[in-house]
């Protein structure tokens, strides 16, 4: 049974972190009701076809009376009310946490903000780019000097998990206690939590030998880099250890080169000018031959590599098929369609695909007559624009 069995979550949260965060609720068995809102950004992006994937889905009117009292009906009866800032300033659809928790103590309110709920850029907007510029994502090795714009949602990507855990952690409590409280995270927090650079390495690290040297968009160590082979194909270095460099070394016939002390131990590089020596000399020899030719001679020598996987070859990796990691669905929109599986799984637990991305308002009938509205109640609420099915 999956760990999550039972657990009610209503979805009321409009931006990619609480999408993600949902779906890997759905993957271990909670049971999703989504209130989707009219022109919602997200159903134009096409993560939204994974990531807002197990859920039913109810069309409401945020701006009519009786939404907020069929939102306040759906949160009483869940365990887990996942929200982000974006819509809870302002919006009627959401009920607050205090009031909700006078008459259900035991639900747990997950609020998701961009940049927190205090501080100087509380009232900014929390868009995942724009917190990774913020939190230093950005501060990548790229072609020209300044910043480089990832595409990756790494905010969005960390707020899911963290979101996640504190649920895990609340739902944890309240097993102990009989309470449900308030949690919060933020973009801001998961786009710091994803920075490499989480130390300042200029003061005082830099100080005791410990700094980022000569970053570069191939990677700046020799056997630890990117290079293109013969037939027009990259494979990644990934040798880092004294042992794994030197089989790196057998590997390409370098020990004659190692003689020369300017080169050190090849990770170990006395000087800028040796280093780019050495990675000119390794980019010469790894474009003799095609990678499938390289790939047989690293597996014999014990050198780590990996090939850098465009998405299409990534779908049929043979360690993601063995994993069950992409699963095939009959999305109701598109079609047949292939997508990213359950990510996490538990012994006797082999985890499961909760079901494609739903219609927005598939589920509108269905969910509000679980609520006790009569038929006829249902085609009035339809009738006035309240709801859409």
């Amino acid at each position: 049974m999956p760990v999550l069995s039972g657990i009610r979550v209503l979805d009321l949260a409009y931006g990619w972190s609480g999408a993600m965060a949902g779906m890997l609720l759905a993957d271990q068995g909670a049971e999703i009701v989504r209130v989707d809102l009219p022109n919602q950004p997200l159903r134009q992006h096409l993560g939204a076809h994974v990531w807002l994937r197990g859920r039913r889905s109810l069309q409401l009117d945020p701006n009519q009376p009786e939404s907020g009292e069929i939102v306040r009906k759906l949160a009483l009866r869940a365990d887990v009310l996942l929200a982000d800032a974006t819509m809870a300033k302002g919006a009627t659809v959401i009920p607050p946490y205090d009031e909700l928790a006078a008459d259900h103590p035991r639900l747990i309110y997950c609020l998701l903000t961009g940049y927190g709920e205090e501080g100087p850029l509380a009232e900014e907007y929390g868009h995942d780019h724009l917190v990774a510029a913020r939190t230093g994502v950005h501060d990548q090795p790229g072609w020209r000097e300044g910043p480089t714009y990832i595409s990756v949602p790494i905010p969005s990507l960390a707020t899911a998990g963290l979101a996640v855990q504190a649920i895990g952690a609340a739902l944890y409590v309240r097993e102990r206690t009989g309470r449900g409280q308030r949690v919060t995270t933020s973009l801001f927090a998961g786009g710091l939590a994803a920075q490499p650079g989480m130390v300042n390495s200029q003061r005082p690290m830099a100080e005791r030998g410990f700094g980022v040297v000569g970053r570069h968009p191939f990677g700046s160590s020799p056997f630890y880099r990117i290079y293109e082979c013969a037939d027009g194909r990259w494979l990644h270095f990934g040798c880092l250890t004294p042992r794994l460099i030197q089989n790196a070394i057998r590997a390409l016939e370098l020990r004659e080169l190692f003689t020369d002390p300017r080169f050190g131990d090849g990770r170990n590089i006395p000087t800028p000018e040796a280093r780019n020596e050495l990675i000119e000399i390794v980019t010469g020899i790894m474009r003799r031959q095609p990678y499938a030719e390289w790939a047989e001679l690293f597996e014999r020598e014990d050198v780590p590599y990996a090939p850098p996987q465009w998405t299409e070859d990534l779908m049929d990796d043979p360690q993601v098929r063995h994993l069950g990691l992409v699963v095939d669905a009959e999305d109701p929109e598109v079609g047949p369609i292939e997508l990213m599986g359950p990510t996490f799984f538990f012994r006797g637990d082999p985890g499961r695909f909760p079901g494609p991305t739903p219609l927005i308002g598939q589920h509108t009938r269905e969910v509000l007559e679980e609520l006790g509205y009569a038929s006829e109640d249902v085609d009035r609420l339809g009738k006035e624009g309240i709801i859409s099915s």
